[in-house]
This record gives C-alpha cells, structure tokens and sequence, in this order.
C-alpha cells in the first residue's frame, strides 16, 4: 500500500470523483442542521420576504363566509303499506347516500334555487348585473387597459372578435342563467358525514346572510324536488300498471284454456299417485320382467348343474343325490337295502348262488328306474328353462310396446307441462302486479320525503376565507422550506472543501491536518513565524500535526525528502513548506528546505536575504556549490536553498541529472529535505519533481480550491505513481469551521479554542 492510502482501497486504482449526491439529509441530520447555520442569511431572508408577501396577499384578499345546513337521508320506510318499487324508500347503502350527494350539487336542483331567490339579478353571481352597478369601476378599469386606447378598428384586430351574432331573448336569458348556476356549483360544497346518512350542505358567499339564506333553500328544493319525483313516479306506476293489467288478464285466460284444450284432446288422466295409467302399467310389466329373468335364471342355474354332474362321469349316482325327489329318493332307499341284502348274503353264498343272482337283477332294475327319473328330471328342468325364457322374451316385448307409448305420452305431457308453466308464470305475474296496482292506489296520498332538515344553516359570525392565521402559518412554514431549499442549493452549487469528511470521501486521500488562518493583529506577524514566536498557538498545533504524520507515516523506511504541492497557486503551500522546515530544524532536525518553484518562487520572500544571487539554478548549472547557495535562518538552523524569479530558461532542469543528483547529495547531508513545488495544474513539473521524493504533502485551501481541480491534480499525480501522504486544508476559518465541520476535531474548536495560547 502507498503512503497516504486509506485503507480497504486498492493502491493503484484510486477513484476520484465529485460526489453524486449532496447533502445526505436522512442520513445526517446534524450536517443539514449545520448546513442551515451556515447559510442563516438566505434561509431567514427568505422567510422573511417570503411571509410578508403572504401575509400582504392574505390581508388583499375579499372575505368569503360559509354557511352549513345538514340534512338526514332517513332510510327507514313507512310501514303503513309493504310496498317495494321505484317509489318507495331509498336504499340504506353507502351508494345511495352518495347518489343523493350527486343529486344536491346538480344542476337541474340548482336551476330551481336560482329561480326561486332570483340569482340572475345578484351582481355576485350575474357578472353583466355587476358591471351596470360597478360603472365607475369599470370605467377606471377600461381607461387602464391599453388596448382601449387604440381605434375601435384596431381593437377588434387585435382581439380577433368574430363577426357579431344575434341571440333571441331566450338564448340569452339561457346562458346567463348558465353563467349563474356554474356562479352557484363554485361556491357549493356538499359532503357525507363520515359513514353516516348526514349530509352536510356548506354555502360560501361574500355575505354572510346570502350564504346561509342559500344553504337553507338548497336543502329545502331538495327535499320539495324528492316529493315531487315520488308522486310523478307514483302517477306513471299506476298508469302503467293498468294498461298491464289487462293485457295480463287476457293472457292468463288464454293460458288456462289452452291446458284444458290440451288435455282433453290427448286424454291424459292422472291417478290418485299423480302418475298416469300408461305409466303404472310400465311399472307392473317390469317387475315381471324382472321376476321372469330371477326364475330362468335359477332353472338355469339347476340345470346346468345337475347335466354337470350327470355328464363329468358321476352319473346317476351323483345326479340323484343333488335332485330334491320324493321318488328318487325312495329308490335310493331301497338300492341301498338291496346293497345290505347282498352283502350279507356274499358272506355265505357264491356269487352264482340263485339268491345272489336275483339279488343283483334286483338291483339292475332298481338302477335302472332311478336312472330313468334322473332324466326325466332334467327333461323337466330344460322344459322349465325354456318356458321361463318364452314368458321372459313375452314380458320384454310387452315392455318394449309399453315403453314407446310411454315415450309418446312423455312427449305430450312435456308439452303440458309447458303450458301449465306458461299458466303459472302469467297468473304470478297478474297477481303481483294486481297486488301492486292496489298499493299504489293507496300510497299516492301517504308520500313521505326519504330526507329531512337535522340542522338549518345560520348566519356566520366572521369569515371562513381567507383564515389569515393559517395563511402566514402556511408562508411562513413554505418560506422555511423555500430557505432551506435554496441553502441546500447553494451549498450543492458550493465549489470548494469545507469539511474534512467531504474532502476524504471526494479523493480518497486521508487529511493530514486542518491549518487555520492566521489574523494579524497590530503587529504583523507572518505564519511561519507563528512557529517560534506562538508555539502553542492553533497554527503551530496544525503544523505539529503534520510533522507528526511525516515522522510516523513509515516506520521501516522513514521519509528524508518530502515535497508540498497544490493544485492551483496561492493555496498556501509556501507557506506550509517554510513553517513544517522550520519546525523540523527547531526539533533538532537537520533540516534543508528546497524552493523547486521556477516560475514564481516564494521561499526567498519569507528570508532576511532577498538580494542573495545564488540559489538552486546557480547549482544546478554548476556555477555555484551547495554551501555557497545555502541560506541559513539564524532562529532555527534551518537551511534554505532558494530560486530567483524568472531564472530558469527550461524547466527540464527538474528533470536532470543534476536535479537528481542534488536531491541525493542533500539526503545524505540532511535528516530532512523539503521541497517546495510548482503548482500540478499549470505547469507538469512536480509530476516529474515528485519521482525524486519519498511522498507528497497535497495542499488545499479551504473553501477556494475549486473540487474539480483538486480532483484533476490528484488524478494527475496518481497516473504519474507518485506517493501522496495526505492533504491538508489551509487557510481554515475556525469559527465558521466549528459550525460547519463534521466529527473532526475542527468541529469542537468552539470548545476547546481557550486552550491554545496565542
């Protein structure tokens, strides 16, 4: 990392750049309050001009009072009929209340307040009534107008009037009486209270009485306005519903004789269960269809069980056994005592012993008639199957037959229905509006307005415009903002450092020292002299500062050859190279101070030998050595090697050999070497100067030094690779400092300023 690098930057790619924003309001409150100490003048002035301008238009301006009636929209019907139509009461929701709040402020309800106070003849309202009774004004006013003073010819050029038109009577009574009723809406204000059904109706006039005479009458048109609208809506409603009512008495007569046409042509007769008879007889044939399939499917399943048996090589003997019969059973009976009989008879006879044989010709036969029942069983059982399919196919036919009847009369009594539905609809409808006709007989004597007067308005007892108090409060809050704007502005537009912070942030090089200017008293006495004459002085604290960030800025490599610089002249850098040289040499440091400015030198202005001839040209051309060209300061021990004005023929000397070797020899000779540079922008020198040094002291001078310049010379001497150390701020004003700096020491000069003995 270079010297004078702040950390976290990379050392070869600082940035320098003028900040993009300003002042930081939300995130510092504390600058924008100094901010506004700074520039007091321009935020009081402004307040000051800016509220006395408010206050002499506000007390220019006519006064206009207000007047309020309050009205109730009442959502609550009479009870006395149940009646819901266009005329009954209004709906209580918020749409209806702002509905009526339209209502109030149009302009076919204003037309009639016009009319009924005659507005049309207020010079308020009617400007044509006004200027009649206002001649002499008007007079002083179209003398001042200049354009009254050219010919009547020219006039209308430069007006651009068209060709005059002619208006009958009642064309212009209509537009004037427009004029009147938009004079009226201006000064109108209708407003719902909050959620409620209160509506506020606020006047303002230039008289006070007018405006509340007119506030009363708005409300009472409008509620003389919402009974009329009832009984014409209550008188067209029963009109109507007349007419309809006997259009819908012929309707509902031809409906009804339609059903009954209908049915008696189709015969279609109900039963007691509301079905018909086509329908119930479909029922009855599909529960047997359904028994028909349950019993060919159960012979089925019996048959196919008992030819399973018989035909899988159990045969008769296994058939009979799963066949429920009176005689087969009997004849298993008696095979199996002949089965008995011949077992016992095996145990004493042979098997072609008589007895045997008949025994077993017994039992062929008996085999032979159980076999002989098991077929005829299953004969039985096929028969049974292919009666219950026959009866299945009949019953399912019967069904099919019945279904397409029932498919017919479906159809005719859809059609029925329709009529019927036609009959009904039309007899609702006749019954409602018969039941409404009555009503509305009824209720054309009982209407009641849905709005009522809750407050009348009275007259106002001082104006409600303009309220002066909140006007100047108002100026005078915008002129504060106005101040404070236009501070911000100026210090936006502020060209120059005038914090430390602002200064860091702006180049990225650390501040070495803030250096206050020093007042002269009756005495003069020179800045540099502050160091020996005040060392404890605010100067001399500044310039110690500075030596301390030289003395501790490498601790591996200590710095022997320093340079000062600035971006443009008279930023004070002379006088900081002079007064740091002698307090070197005043602590003991051996210290040469080196006054490298070719064009306009200034060291040799602050020693006691003006007239001495030989300086840096001189040894750098080689007609003089070191020793003969030094100076010496009696007070200190400081060495100085001066320059004449105007000397150097070529600034390339800066750049030589010699000037190389020279700044070698005086490190050696010297503890400390300071070299008092050109400025960076005018001239290049110091970029080349500064390769010969060990770091660079930037000056600028608080306030004055424009931001992009220094910023252009830090720039510069960064592309060169030269080493900064750091900046410093000259020429500082404390006081103004102390109310304007940050959080650097600056800042509390204010309290601490006691402590430094000047």
């Amino acid at each position: 990392m270079k010297m004078g690098d702040i950390p976290g930057q990379t050392p070869t790619a600082r940035s320098f750049a003028l900040p993009t924003e300003g002042v930081d309001l939300t995130a510092d409150l504390m600058r924008l309050i100094r901010i506004i100490r700074e520039r007091k003048a321009i935020v009081i002035g402004t307040m000051v001009v800016v509220t006395t301008l408010v206050a002499l238009l506000t007390w220019q301006l006519t006064p206009r009072y207000s007047a309020t009636t309050q009205i109730l929209i009442d959502p609550r019907e009479n009870q006395i009929l149940d009646l819901q139509s266009v005329f009954s009461g209004l709906s209580p929701d918020t749409s209806t209340v702002e509905s009526q709040v339209q209502v109030l402020k149009s302009r076919s309800l204003l037309k009639r307040v016009v009319q009924d106070l005659q507005l049309h003849e207020d010079p308020e309202f009617n400007p044509d009534v006004a200027e009649e009774r206002t001649s002499v004004v008007s007079a002083v006013l179209s003398f001042a107008n200049p354009l009254n003073w050219l010919p009547e010819a020219w006039r209308n050029a430069v007006d651009g009037d068209e060709p005059e038109t002619f208006l009958t009577q009642e064309q212009s009574e209509a537009i004037v009486e427009d004029s009147v009723i938009g004079g009226v809406v201006s000064g109108l204000d209708v407003t719902r209270i909050g959620t409620s059904f209160a509506i506020d109706i606020t006047f303002e006039s230039v008289s006070p009485t007018k405006a509340a005479r007119i506030a009363n009458v708005i409300a009472e048109s409008y509620i003389v306005d919402q009974l009329e609208t009832k009984f014409e809506a209550t008188r067209r409603a029963t009109n109507w519903l007349n007419d309809r009512l006997r259009l819908l008495r012929e309707e509902l007569r031809a409906s009804e004789e339609a059903v009954e046409a209908f049915k008696a042509q189709h015969s279609l007769i109900g039963t007691q269960d509301g079905n018909t008879l086509n329908t119930e007889q479909l029922q009855e044939f599909n529960r047997a269809l359904v028994e028909a399939r349950t019993a060919r499917a159960e012979a089925e399943v019996r048959l196919q069980q008992i030819e399973e048996i018989y035909q899988s090589g159990g045969g008769v003997t296994r058939a009979s056994k799963v066949i429920n019969s009176a005689l087969i059973n009997q004849l298993r009976e008696q095979e199996a005592d002949l089965y008995q009989r011949e077992s016992n008879l095996a145990t004493r006879y042979q098997a072609r012993h008589p007895q045997m044989v008949q025994i077993r010709n017994e039992l062929r036969q008996i085999r032979s008639k159980i076999n002989q029942e098991v077929e005829r069983y299953i004969q039985e059982l096929r028969n049974d199957v292919a009666v219950a399919r026959a009866r299945e196919k009949s019953l399912e036919g019967s069904v099919a037959k019945q279904q397409v009847r029932n498919a017919e009369q479906n159809r005719l009594e859809i059609q029925l229905r329709e009529l019927e539905l036609e009959a009904d609809g039309n007899r609702q409808i006749y019954e409602v509006f018969l039941s409404r006709f009555k009503a509305t007989t009824d209720q054309d004597s009982i209407q009641e307005s849905d709005a009522r007067i809750i407050s009348v308005a009275t007259v106002p007892q001082g104006p409600s415009f303009p309220n002066k108090r909140l006007f100047v409060a108002g100026g005078f809050m915008a002129s504060a903002l106005l101040g404070i704007m236009l501070a911000l502005i100026a210090e936006r537009l502020d060209n120059g450092f005038r914090s430390v912070e602002q200064l860091e942030s702006t180049t990225g090089v650390r501040n070495l020292s803030v250096i206050p200017s020093v007042k002269r008293g009756n005495k003069e006495l020179e800045p540099h002299e502050y160091i020996l004459d005040k060392p404890l002085s605010a100067y001399s604290e500044a310039i110690r500062s500075i030596q301390n960030s030289v003395l501790l800025s490498n601790s591996e490599k200590p710095i022997r050859c320093m340079l000062t610089t600035s971006a443009l002249p008279s930023e004070g850098k002379s006088t900081l190279s002079i007064s740091l040289a002698r307090l070197f040499a005043r602590s003991g440091t051996k210290t040469v101070l080196l006054d490298a400015d070719l064009r306009r030198p200034r060291v040799r202005e602050f020693v006691d030998e003006p007239a001495h001839e030989r300086g840096l040209l001189e040894v750098l051309n080689g007609t003089c050595s070191i020793e003969q060209a030094i100076l010496r300061d009696d007070r200190t021990g400081l060495h100085i090697l001066t320059t004449k004005e105007g000397g150097a023929d070529t600034p390339d000397l800066l750049n030589s050999n010699a000037m190389r070797d020279l700044l070698a020899e005086l490190r050696e000779s010297y503890e400390m070497v300071i070299v008092d540079a050109p400025p960076v922008l005018p001239v290049g020198d110091t970029k080349l100067l500064s390769r010969h040094v060990d770091t660079v002291v930037f000056v600028i001078r608080w306030e004055r030094t424009p931001r992009v310049a220094s910023i252009k010379a830090m720039e510069a001497l960064d592309e060169a690779g030269i080493s900064v150390l750091g900046t410093c701020l000259s020429q500082v004003d404390f006081e103004r400092y102390s109310r304007y700096g940050q959080t650097d020491a600056g800042h509390y000069y204010g309290r601490y300023s006691n402590y430094y003995l000047d």
